[in-house]
């Protein structure tokens, strides 16, 4: 490029047949035009593949802008492309490539090393793309660092987003503004920012499968992930995922900020938090479904080594596994300020609480645990429901060696509405770590002799 406009401009009705192969688009400026300092696309859809779009400007879309295409862009490198404000402090979306009102497809794409205001990598905004084998690594910007997207609909399949910097939230992703979509096969890891250091999910509800959350670092809230709502439903659909070694001060692998969530299949390892809520903060959200998932080795300073409901109604906890966890309050659960949950068929064991037992309810919240085992703390107590809380207690085995399996304004409930205070007698239990444990419960019938 001459430094002066965009280097390829495609804006005369070009369909697929116009192909750009094997070339490298370098050194285009396009902040006088606004748009498109590598590759500028209106109207147009060619085909685009084998390309290296580098060290390119513009206020949007500093490697290649698009909108109304219906592009194909296969083996794309965009690297260290710059997506500049303006100089009333306006734009600069889309580092590598922004989209707008299109429909395209990526495939074998790589955005490094680029830098915006929004979408450090790449911005998508109302566009539908189908992505497959995406990475996303070392970009930075205020918000979305590796991908943002804003409404639309996005299928990305396979991608890895590591290494974002991101000042102000979403270090790996950032989804907001409605955006739907299928996000399944991600490695989210290594990323940074004050919130949502591996992504944020704003008034959107994408399903997200089949992925790991690995070693993010908020300096605020949600290490892995933070969804909130603001001005819109946040509902996103979570299965299978994996949240290892994510650090913040609150939520250290999740927050859930007035937004719902159903979560199937996942698990939260060694999750950190400053504060409160070591692998899940639940913030006044409504009805959070947490279901046949495990929590193990998380750890809060204050409150909820796993799990801290605060506030909010309908929360249920089906089938699940907390295991090592542990907090001041609440080792493996900890319910404040009106939280309403009910635990059902789940196993608490060798969680840790300085104070306040490994499940803790204050007095103004709501709990409902029914068949269910909360045994062997390390440390503390086992049910801890303050007076004034509402309590429902069924089925439920409480055994503990090193404090009371009942506390607070719990009488002893052995014998009362079938709870026991039995060694539940797992299969194997060991105090480091699960990947040797059975926590199935171990059933001896007597036989009668006849």
């Amino acid at each position: 490029g001459t430094g002066i406009g965009s280097v390829v401009t495609f804006d005369g009705g070009e369909g697929p047949g116009a192909v750009l192969d094997g070339f490298t688009v370098r050194g285009g400026d396009a902040s006088g035009g606004l748009r498109g300092g590598g590759l500028h696309v209106s109207g147009s859809s060619p085909t685009l593949r084998h390309l290296v779009v580098r060290e390119n400007s513009a206020h949007v879309g500093g490697g290649a802008h698009f909108v109304g295409s219906d592009s194909a862009l296969l083996d794309v490198v965009f690297i260290d492309n710059v997506a500049n404000l303006t100089a009333e402090a306006q734009w600069g979306y889309g580092g590598g490539l922004y989209a707008i009102d299109s429909v395209l497809t990526l495939e074998s794409v790589v955005a490094q090393g680029n830098t915006a205001a929004r979408g450090g990598g790449l911005m998508l905004r109302d566009t539908i793309a189908a992505i497959a084998d995406l990475t996303a690594t070392l970009n930075t910007a205020e918000r979305g660092a590796g991908v943002a997207v804003e409404a639309g609909d996005v299928t990305l399949t396979g991608a890895v987003i590591s290494d974002n910097l991101a000042s102000v939230n979403g270090g790996g992703l950032w989804i907001f503004g409605g955006a739907a979509g299928i996000w399944s096969g991600l490695l989210v890891a290594g990323n940074e920012a004050p919130d949502g250091a591996g992504g944020r999910v704003t008034d959107s509800s994408p399903s997200l499968l089949y992925s790991s959350f690995v070693a993010n670092i908020a300096s605020g809230n949600g290490g892995g992930l933070f969804v909130d709502e603001q001005s819109g439903s946040a509902a996103p659909s979570l299965t299978g995922l994996l949240f290892e070694g994510n650090r913040a001060v609150t939520g250290g692998g999740m927050l859930l900020d007035e937004a719902s969530a159903t979560l199937s299949g996942c698990r939260f390892k060694d999750n950190q938090a400053g504060n409160l809520g070591g692998a899940i903060y639940v913030a006044d959200g409504q009805g959070v479904a947490l279901h046949a998932s495990v929590f193990d080795g998380n750890s809060a300073v204050s409150d909820g080594g796993a799990v801290r409901f605060q506030g909010g109604a309908g929360h249920l906890v089906t089938s699940s596994i907390f295991a090592d966890n542990a907090a001041s309050n609440g080792g493996a659960l900890h319910l404040a300020f009106g939280a309403e949950v009910s635990i059902e068929h789940c196993t608490l064991a060798g969680n840790s609480a300085s104070s306040g037992g490994t499940l803790r309810a204050t007095a103004d919240s709501s709990l409902a645990i029914i068949n269910s085992v909360v045994a062997i703390p390390s440390l503390g107590s086992g049910i801890s429901v303050a007076t004034g809380a509402t309590w429902i207690i069924r089925y439920v085995d409480s055994f503990n060696t090193v404090g009371p399996p009942w506390s607070g304004s719990l009488a002893d409930l052995d014998g009362v509405d079938g709870n026991i205070s039995a060694d539940p007698q797992f299969a194997a239990y060991t105090t480091n770590g699960l990947y040797d444990d059975d926590l199935r419960v171990q059933v001896r019938v007597r036989l009668r002799r006849v």
